[in-house]
């Protein structure tokens, strides 16, 4: 059996970068060949959303490919992790895990200096082209490679560029869920697991999950992992219907690892993905500031800090819980 820091070490090298559908589509096989080897039962959900308007109907929807582990419709505590790795930023961006306007506003900031930066580079184009013109034929095709080029990295490249450093969102994560996978499984049924596509950039993994789940087991208590890998607390947020469930996952902490509580209601709540299921809790590192929980340095070159420690602890917690 592997340690938790060979599955680490491989999702940060190996399969780092999971954004394309053929690297999520690779790690995927890689993942369900492994357990189905540990005769784990497990299946690839797949669904699409249609995006709307002329770009929906020239480009199409968004395909999900959400990996479960053991049986989600019978499953009492349900264990979930993103899987995919973000786009790189130009910024050292906030990540706030328990609100989805703040996260909205930091991408906003983002997308208008990507996109200030594409179009500089298509005006320094344009002007080199234009300034060129009277020039040779070899000095002329020479600059039109170049500008192509440039617009080529400025809006294919810069726009769609994926982030390779993702230790903290969220390889972490994974690495605790297959760890538990691999000492514990799924615990007679108790348990299921279920590895999240599009929870990087955007909720709508866990909005399809949470579509299959109201149908199959509304009642089944979700456990969200985000950023676990490093920070300066871990905390554990939970809106009403869960604090019980959070007590208890307190009372169960392992090692050195402490799990400040965060009580989330109204507003707070509706704005955090843990609004989409009923009885749902939610992992992660970061740092205090007022009110919010904020992780620093992820979708850049920064995220690629990690405790070791903290992961293992945090993985024994998880497995006293689940079998409490």
């Amino acid at each position: 059996m592997k340690e938790l820091k060979d599955n680490f070490v491989f999702l940060c090298t190996s399969a780092a970068k999971r954004r394309s559908p053929r690297q999520k589509g690779r790690f995927l096989n890689y993942l369900t060949t492994e357990f189905t080897k540990a005769l784990l039962p497990c299946r690839i959900e797949q669904k699409t959303e249609q995006s709307g308007g002329l770009a929906g109907k020239v480009m199409g929807g968004i395909t999900t490919s959400n990996l479960i582990v053991g049986d989600i419709k019978k499953a009492k505590k349900i264990l979930v992790a993103g899987y995919d790795t973000p786009e790189r930023a130009i910024f050292n961006l906030k990540y706030y895990p328990f609100s989805v306007d703040k996260n909205r506003g930091q991408e906003k900031k983002n997308l208008i200096l990507k996109n200030v930066i594409s179009f500089v580079v298509m005006g320094l184009s344009a002007a080199a082209i234009v300034l060129t013109w009277g020039r040779s034929w070899p000095v002329r095709i020479a600059v039109m490679v170049l500008a192509a080029l440039a617009n080529y990295l400025a809006f294919e490249r810069l726009m769609r560029w994926a982030n390779w450093y993702n230790f903290n969102k969220n390889s972490g994560a994974v690495a605790v869920l297959w760890q538990m996978l691999d000492t514990v499984g799924i615990l007679d049924g108790k348990v299921a697991y279920v590895f999240c596509d599009e929870a990087a950039n955007s909720y709508l993994g866990y909005r399809h999950l949470q579509a299959y789940l109201e149908e199959k087991n509304r009642n089944a208590e979700v456990i969200l992992l985000d950023c676990v890998a490093w920070g300066e607390g871990m905390y554990v947020g939970a809106g009403p219907k869960a604090r019980e469930h959070q007590q208890a996952l307190a009372q169960q902490q392992a090692g050195e690892l402490k799990l400040e509580p965060v009580a989330l209601e109204g507003d707070a709540l509706e704005q955090s993905p843990l609004s989409l299921f009923p009885k749902a809790m939610m992992i992660t590192c970061g740092s205090r500031v007022g009110d919010d929980v904020v992780v620093y340095g992820t979708r850049t070159g920064k995220d690629s800090n990690c405790d070791l420690q903290q992961l293992e602890d945090l993985t024994e917690t998880l497995v006293r819980y689940c079998q409490a």
